[in-house]
């Protein structure tokens, strides 16, 4: 599975060429399309045209590796430049999800690849509409690996926010006090509506309605071997207890709008050198296996029912490596508008292509 977006020039067009390509490449029987959407441009700087995306299933025997490979000469060939998150582009092709075979009798599986240059699923995937939405048009009953739910779920989670109209509220987790009080006083300058309440810890407020509810948890080892040595239970429990009760304490939190919270998603922010660089991975590679977003202990016998059933229960994760505490709390804010940025759709992209 596939995103396709663009904002610059004739986005619909280059859309419908990025689609043709892919046409060429795997022939037309072996892809479905969304519909085509169109969003308000989030993250950004400001004054950019809006957005249109689409998803794609390309059916095929190539790896994601070689898929991603695939996406990023149709990038080039048709004028997109990656230089940094959330600029306008021309086109924007993503790998979302991937499934393959162990062997060629078993059945399809969810893959999880993580590498310092390609990651799957996406690890943005499930807090943007702009994603969710579409793909659920060709494919809901598709399962996202990290957190176990369909794309349905996940969608509706995020629909749920339109529909009691509300802001997202966010579950976010540091290992420091320090870093946590870092981000409250630049989330502070950059978004001046905001106020913090402590009970004893710290709660975001914004239009009155809790916004971000911090979670302070335990530290772990960057070390691998202190990882492969200590039981599993050892390692992350104190972490889902500390994230568990922080869920239950919050939902005594209330505000003038809402009664209590709902948990839409569930940011950690890993303090790392320069995240454009490879080698932030051997600092937050540990809370990447925590979070289960590197498939090394996801399935693992030694996780348990509990393992499980705390990621069943909990709202989505995203790590987020950060060495800037303002770059950081710009992306927990673009965050939060890509969860939930209307979106409207504009038409069978299919139709386009014929």
């Amino acid at each position: 599975m596939v995103s396709l977006g663009a904002n610059l020039g004739d986005a619909q067009r280059t859309i419908v060429s990025a689609a043709q390509s892919m046409i060429q490449a795997f022939g037309r029987d072996s892809l479905s399309f969304s519909r085509l959407y169109k969003t308000a441009a989030v993250g950004g700087p400001s004054g950019q045209e809006d957005f249109f995306n689409a998803v794609a299933i390309i059916e095929s025997n190539q790896t994601a590796f070689e898929i991603w490979q695939f996406l990023h000469q149709t990038e080039q060939a048709l004028g997109r430049y990656r230089l940094k998150r959330w600029e306008a582009r021309r086109i924007d092709l993503d790998v979302l999800l991937h499934e393959s075979q162990i062997d060629k009798q078993g059945p399809l599986r969810p893959e999880v690849v993580w590498t310092p240059t390609f990651k799957v699923p996406h690890p943005r995937m499930t807090m943007r509409t702009f994603v969710l939405t579409p793909a659920c048009d060709i494919s809901p009953d598709w399962t996202e690996p990290v957190t176990g739910k369909t794309l349905k779920d996940l969608s509706a989670r995020l629909d749920r926010i339109a529909s009691q109209r509300r802001l997202p509220t966010i579950l976010l987790s540091c290992e420091s006090a320090s870093t946590i009080e870092m981000l409250i006083q630049s989330i502070q300058r950059s978004v001046p509506e905001v106020s913090v309440k402590r009970d004893p810890d710290p709660a975001i407020f914004r239009y009155g309605h809790p916004w971000i509810v911090v979670c302070q948890v335990p530290k772990l080892s960057s070390k691998k071997s202190d990882i492969l040595t200590c039981s599993l239970a050892a390692t992350y429990q104190p972490i889902h207890a500390a994230v568990t009760s922080r869920i239950q304490q919050a939902r005594s939190i209330h505000s003038p709008l809402h009664s209590s919270i709902q948990f839409d998603h569930w940011m950690h922010v890993c303090q790392s050198p320069d995240p454009s660089i490879s080698h932030w991975e051997d600092f937050c590679r540990p809370w990447a296996d925590a979070l289960r977003m590197t498939g090394r202990l996801a399935g693992n016998s030694l996780t348990g029912k509990d393992y499980e059933r705390f990621f069943l229960d909990t709202p989505p994760p995203y790590l987020l490596a950060a060495d800037d505490i303002d770059w950081a709390a710009h992306e927990i804010v673009a965050a939060t508008e890509a969860m939930s940025c209307r979106i409207q759709p504009c038409g069978q992209l299919c139709g386009a292509i014929n």
